[in-house]
């Protein structure tokens, strides 16, 4: 009994081994952030990875190929290693990619089993490669780069499943953060994406526009000029935002009602204390700047809806968007919109007791 009990194991063992087993830790490509641009015969990637030693550290690999699975295949045989994707924090494409449409090199992030839906995704300003290629970088400055977005508002802050709904989505739009490859990654403004395009790329004042028109931002500095503190810094907490749709199929017709909430946070004029009286002057001001702002955006919009007025429609006069039909985007891009901005600057306990 004994003699056949070892037989089975010794056969069951042999059977494991000959059948291979998971690679060892050492044996993986630990990857941190994938980047992909688009060539003249298919995508260049370029991974920056984990190393797996004692002294820790990054290590960047590139591959070429006519798909993305392709030029992965590529880093794996020059590295040795078999790439691990569960551990991806960010992932970035260039330019050209976004120029010529993203859906092909974006299809991998959406099959892949182990790729992550909360992964973080930014457009290079260039190249996917130059940003990667940095000194010094990590993954945990695309982290940064994500929470610096939430707390100006400046930049988009996109995770994969984002991306996707907003690519694939029905009356949706996509955007992305644009990076600059400086000595670390900086964040330049946001592109906007529809039909897998790119249709325009904000500046950061744009974005915030932008934010305040979908009536999602609560986070950036808006300094104004006031004749008696001079510059005044006030710190946006929140917006909120009404779009009614007003018009046809023919002739689209949208009014917008903002509310900003914010709080100051400097003036450089400190000889005075700030009264109660000067905070209608600040709330004007502040409800100005941002109007330049959502104008600036529409002006730049280049067409693009990212501001949901399609959904707009859809919800509110389903048969006006089944009458406008594919051409909506075309027709939406001929709106008039006109919109009002109010403000709320809050009196914290600061301002309301005199200096020490």
């Amino acid at each position: 009994m004994k003699k056949t009990l070892t037989s089975v194991l010794l056969s069951l063992i042999l059977t494991l081994t000959a059948s291979g087993c998971a690679p060892e830790l050492y044996e993986r490509l630990l990857i941190s952030a994938i980047g992909v641009d688009r060539t003249a015969t298919g995508c260049r990637v370029t991974v920056l990875a984990s190393e797996t030693t004692e002294d820790g550290g990054q290590s960047t690999f590139s591959g070429e190929g006519d798909t993305v699975p392709e030029a992965l295949s590529q880093i794996a045989l020059e590295s040795g290693r078999t790439p691990l994707y569960s551990h991806n924090a960010a992932i970035l494409f260039g330019m050209q990619c976004a120029e010529s449409g993203i859906a092909e090199q974006l299809d991998f992030f959406i099959r892949h089993y182990d790729s992550r839906p909360t992964a973080k995704v930014f457009l290079a300003e260039d190249t996917a490669e130059s940003v990667l290629l940095q000194t010094d970088l990590t993954a945990e400055r695309f982290m940064q780069l994500s929470n610096g977005a939430k707390y100006s508002g400046a930049a988009a802050d996109v995770n994969l499943l984002q991306l996707v709904n907003g690519l694939y989505g029905v009356n949706t739009t996509a955007a992305l953060p644009v990076l600059r490859a400086d000595d670390l990654p900086t964040p330049v403004g946001t592109a906007v994406l529809q039909s897998n395009r790119l249709c325009a790329v904000l500046t950061p004042a744009e974005t915030q526009g932008l934010s305040a028109l979908q009536g999602t931002l609560s986070g950036g500095e808006f300094t104004v000029k006031d004749e008696a503190f001079g510059m005044v810094s006030l710190k946006v907490r929140s917006t909120n935002s009404n779009i009614i749709f007003t018009g046809t199929a023919e002739q689209p017709k949208f009014t917008a009602r903002i509310h900003v909430i914010a709080e100051v946070s400097a003036v450089t004029n400190t000889a005075k204390h700030v009264g109660n009286e000067a905070f209608p002057r600040f709330e004007t001001a502040l409800a100005n700047c941002t109007e330049e702002r959502i104008a600036a955006y529409l002006k730049n919009a280049n067409g693009a809806d990212a501001a949901g007025f399609s959904e707009v429609i859809f919800r509110t006069a389903p048969n006006v968007w089944r009458e406008m039909g594919e051409s909506c985007a075309e027709k939406l891009s001929k709106a008039e919109i006109t919109f009002h901005v109010t403000a709320e600057v809050q009196r914290v306990e600061e301002e309301d007791i005199p200096y020490f």
